[in-house]
Formats: structure tokens, C-alpha cells, sequence
């Protein structure tokens, strides 16, 4: 398969990074063991937490997201999209575990994101207290960012 090279944000590693083209259409780079979709220009990233709700408190747990969606809104710092989804099976949690997704352009607009909402008082209160206190509705049970590799609508 033909290599080609797979640009990082150091130019001593572009100079020796090589990826090469995997059947799925995809290009694997072997120096940083990732892959890229080769038809995407910009990679969209993706916030995920993942929550267990306290039993007869999702009502409380989707107004906290409703809310949070509401401050970013007013920040000005809007997501590509922002779901939550409830899980209805799988090897932990059943109806109680919610997984919380929020996307943006590139890492860039995230962190502009995330620093603007964390920075502000009503968001701070919404998860440090609302969500996060002691009769908050739902208990954390892990966070991760990451990118899109595949997306279909329709």
C-alpha cells in the first residue's frame, strides 16, 4: 500500500512519520498508532460522560443536561451536536446509565469551549452542586475525548 505523509503538530515527527492506506479507506500511521479517515478534513471531537442515574431521578438529571445546554447557548460556545442517550443494555448499568455526548469542530474549539464554560459561575454551580452534590441526581462514572473515525446520517 502507498505511504504518505501524515502530518503532527511537530515537524521533526512529520519529517519521519509515514501512514500508510488500510483497506477500510482509512490511513494508519504507524509512528503515533493512529488512523485518520482519508476523506475527512476536519476531525471532530467528541466529549463523552457517562453518568448512573439515582432511580426515579432522570427526570432531574435531563433537566441539569437541558440546563447545561441552555448555558452554552448563552456562552456562545455551541457543540456540533449534544445528545443523551440512555443505555438499555450492556455489561454495567441497564436503565439507570446515561452517556452524555457533546462534539466539536477540532480540539481547538473545544478548548475554547471548555474553557469558557467551565469559567462560568452558573456552570460551575449546575455540576459542582446541582449534578455533583450531595442530593445531586447522578453519580459520575467516567469522562473521555475523543475523535470521530466514522459518521453516517440518513
Amino acid at each position: 500500500m502507498p505511504w504518505r505523509v501524515h502530518l503532527h503538530r511537530s515537524s521533526i515527527i512529520n519529517s519521519i512519520c509515514r501512514q500508510q492506506a488500510v483497506p477500510s479507506g482509512a490511513v494508519f500511521c504507524r509512528l503515533c498508532d493512529t488512523v485518520t479517515p482519508r476523506k475527512v478534513t476536519q476531525m471532530q471531537q467528541v466529549w463523552t460522560d457517562t453518568w448512573n442515574v439515582k432511580p426515579g431521578r432522570a427526570e432531574d438529571f435531563l433537566g441539569v443536561m437541558e440546563r447545561f445546554d441552555e448555558i452554552l447557548t448563552r456562552l456562545d460556545v455551541r457543540p456540533s451536536y449534544h445528545t443523551v442517550v440512555q443505555q438499555f443494555g450492556g455489561p454495567v448499568g441497564g436503565f439507570l446509565t446515561f452517556h452524555h455526548t457533546f462534539g466539536y469542530p477540532s480540539y481547538a474549539a473545544y478548548g475554547v469551549a471548555a474553557d469558557t464554560f467551565f469559567d462560568d459561575p452558573e456552570f460551575q454551580e449546575l455540576f459542582g452542586v446541582t449534578l455533583l452534590g450531595a442530593d445531586g441526581p447522578a453519580e459520575s462514572v467516567s469522562a473521555s475525548i475523543g475523535q470521530v473515525m466514522f459518521s453516517k446520517t440518513g
